[in-house]
């Protein structure tokens, strides 16, 4: 009928179709020369020619770390054209870039020596009566993750949000530690203290380690742990603790350059991360506060499943003979 030269009104009133869809099926026949629907399924790779896929190619191995979409926009093809392309065409796919401590073949078999005896130290009950500790600085800025923290705007709004952050924020160094025992307090440590090997023994191990050994551990046979900051192996902190405390793991025992086995590192921090510091806080009393009520939050059944995560990553840095395991987990 549209080759004798009737028009798409009398084709529609005709075989009694809407407009839109003779109209529809007249471009599909002057596009393909056939009437039938296009076969469904993968679409045709026009635009994923092989010169393309040679010139992406050679781009990401000179750069694997490539924008997608900055890929797609030089090449002036859609994100999808070229995802399809570098997974389908190419054979690569997006992996997560985990950051880590540098850590030698002298470390890694240093930490698997270690794996193994902390292993057998903390068999049974002896986990639970082991006090993890460490410090870490928290500064009044929201704490974002740029790899799966988005923002929800009106549609059209710009695909990246810049979030301004201030060269020096106020900020606060944080002490504290964990046992199947108990929780230590919070101790905040006042801006412009240096942590040398006296305040250590003074504000930690003194105020913080011993009434939480007197409230929770009197009497029994605990460890205290501790990394190796140059305050924490001065030699008059080690000779405190070889006093003061019933046993303490020393550096034949716990690895440097090892975040990633201590439960505070991996674990406890995330948690007043997540939990006090979304939004930015006024205040170093504001922030305070915030932390004080996420700590008070984490409970003995949260503590014990952190510690029984300790322990598979003892099996799992053994596995990888001292080396990364965290991408494994």
């Amino acid at each position: 009928m549209y080759r004798r030269g009737s028009s798409v009104s009398e084709i529609s009133n005709m075989l009694k179709l809407h407009r839109e869809q003779v109209h529809r099926v007249i471009k599909r026949f002057e596009e393909t020369g056939k009437i039938e629907n296009r076969p469904r399924g993968r679409p045709e790779r026009t635009a994923r020619t092989s010169a393309l896929r040679k010139a992406v190619k050679d781009k990401l191995r000179r750069d694997p770390e490539r924008s997608m979409r900055k890929l797609a926009k030089e090449h002036n093809v859609s994100n999808s054209t070229m995802q399809r392309l570098v997974k389908e065409d190419i054979g690569l796919y997006p992996y997560k870039i985990a950051k880590g401590q540098r850590l030698t073949e002298e470390m890694k078999a240093s930490r698997l020596e270690k794996c193994k005896k902390m292993k057998t130290l903390a068999r049974g009950e002896n986990l639970g009566r082991i006090l993890f500790t460490d410090e870490k600085i928290f500064t009044v800025e929201p704490f974002r993750n740029p790899q799966n923290q988005r923002i929800l705007l009106p549609k059209g709004s710009p695909r990246e949000v810049m979030v301004e952050k201030s060269h020096f924020p106020q900020s606060v160094m944080v002490w504290a530690g964990i046992s199947g025992l108990g929780k230590t307090k919070l101790v905040f440590v006042e801006k412009g203290v240096k942590i040398n090997a006296e305040i250590y023994r003074k504000q930690i191990l003194e105020d913080a380690v011993i009434p939480w050994a007197e409230s929770n551990a009197k009497n029994l046979n605990w460890t205290f742990q501790q990394d190796w900051a140059p305050a924490h192996s001065a030699k008059k902190t080690l000779q405190w603790c070889e006093t003061m405390l019933p046993d303490f793991w020393t550096k034949e025992v716990w690895p440097s350059n090892s975040p990633d086995l201590n439960p505070m590192d991996f674990a406890v921090w995330s948690i007043l991360e997540q939990k006090a510091c979304t939004i930015k806080h006024r205040s170093l009393e504001s922030l305070k506060k915030a932390l004080l009520e996420a700590w008070d939050e984490i409970s003995p059944e949260m503590i014990a499943r952190i510690l029984r995560n300790f322990r598979k990553r003892l099996d799992a840095c053994i596995k990888a003979k001292g080396g990364h395991f965290e991408f494994e987990m």
